[in-house]
């Protein structure tokens, strides 16, 4: 057998051609657009004639100001043609986005921010009823909703992917027309999916986050024909979370005594993970007065927590007069990593923040020395 020895400049030069060649590879297979210019104004085309049409049935005054194909790149790449024309069209007064879908023939136009603000509370609304949450709930500031339309055409990498536009807001003949923006928002069959992302930061304390389950968020969403990317529903002593229906978090919080402190502590943490059609739950409890130490040293304070313990998370609060609170304190982890924390008031006494007054929680052992 004979052996045949390559260089070290040809092998730096063969791993440089394939780097280079599996660059572009990447760029124009993975990036590159999956249709063509005939095929991209072949929708243009046909985009302007139905635009053309239904201006002239609903608004005879109205004209087209700008129309384009609409492409999408999904999940990441590449670029995928769409059924979608999007643009600009005059009404007769008023210039509008628009996007109209040349296989279903539907218009959708930009709404006047009074509709559009009232399609976000009604669907708010719905959303409640949709998961039986009480009227009296409060939408944090994240909490977004809007709709979404399957734009990918058939044969595309997912035709069946929802995609947001929330530019285009409602149905044309609804927005021309004034119309029950209430009544279309509570009709599933609407044709179009309410989509929802964000946070709701304040349920009331009787008020259960425990109970909901893949199949019955599943079941909601068919019924309601919602859609739900990332949820959080929070309450004083109870958290509740999904995303895309791959996995559920549940945490309830109690108050804890250890001594003269006050802790809110994590005492259940539940995770289930839905994968492959098979779902798994993992569950952890905490007791805090049996986990968690707190003794005076010549520095300050030193918290121990059980080091076999996991997901632990935990508030330190005291009352008035506790002796803790003659001092500010510098955190110091076990890792070497230092933050000055600050005593700020709030229901149970004091508690402590950080430097932007977020609330400092406890996972691991630590120190607090005084500043």
């Amino acid at each position: 057998m004979k052996y045949k020895f390559v260089s070290l400049e040809i092998k730096r030069f063969i791993a440089l051609f394939c780097i280079i060649a599996s660059s572009c590879l990447l760029l124009s297979g993975c990036y590159g657009s999956r249709y063509s210019e005939d095929e991209a104004n072949e929708v243009v085309k046909q985009g302007t004639a139905l635009m053309e049409d239904w201006i002239k049935m609903n608004c005879p005054y109205g004209k087209i100001v700008e129309i384009n194909h609409y492409d999408l790149m999904y999940p990441s790449g590449p670029w995928y043609l769409t059924d979608y024309v999007t643009g600009t069209m005059n009404d007769g007064h008023t210039d509008r986005g628009f996007a109209a879908n040349i296989k279903t023939g539907a218009v959708w136009l930009r709404p006047d921010d009074d509709m559009l603000e009232e399609f976000v509370e009604c669907s708010k609304e719905y959303y409640l009823k949709s998961l039986d949450l009480p009227s009296d709930t409060i939408f944090g500031d994240s909490f977004h909703t809007g709709l979404c339309y399957r734009p990918l055409r058939e044969g595309s990498f997912d035709s069946t992917a929802d995609a947001f536009f929330e530019y285009y807001g409602l149905p044309g003949e609804l927005v021309l027309q004034n119309g029950d923006v209430k009544e279309y928002v509570n009709n599933p069959d609407r044709g179009a999916t309410i989509y929802y992302n964000g946070w709701i930061e304040q349920l009331p304390e009787s008020f259960s986050l425990e109970s909901y389950t893949f199949d019955d968020l599943k079941q909601r969403q068919e019924k309601y024909n919602i859609k739900c990317d990332y949820i959080v529903l929070k309450s004083k002593f109870e958290q509740f979370s999904y995303s895309y229906l791959n996995y559920l978090h549940y945490e309830k919080w109690e108050y804890e005594e250890i001594g003269d402190v006050l802790l809110k502590n994590r005492s259940v943490y539940r995770r289930t993970e839905k994968e492959h059609g098979i779902v798994k739950t993992n569950e952890y409890t905490f007791n805090a007065q049996e986990g968690v130490q707190i003794e005076k040293t010549d520095k300050g304070y030193r918290i121990t927590v059980d080091p076999w313990a996991k997901n632990v998370e935990f508030q330190l609060m005291v009352k008035a007069g506790n002796p803790m609170l003659d001092h500010e304190y510098k955190r110091v982890w076990e890792d070497g990593t230092e933050r000055n924390c600050y005593w700020d008031e709030c229901d149970e006494g004091f508690r402590l923040e950080d430097n932007k007054g977020a609330i400092m929680s406890f996972s691991s052992t630590t120190e607090l020395i005084i500043r």
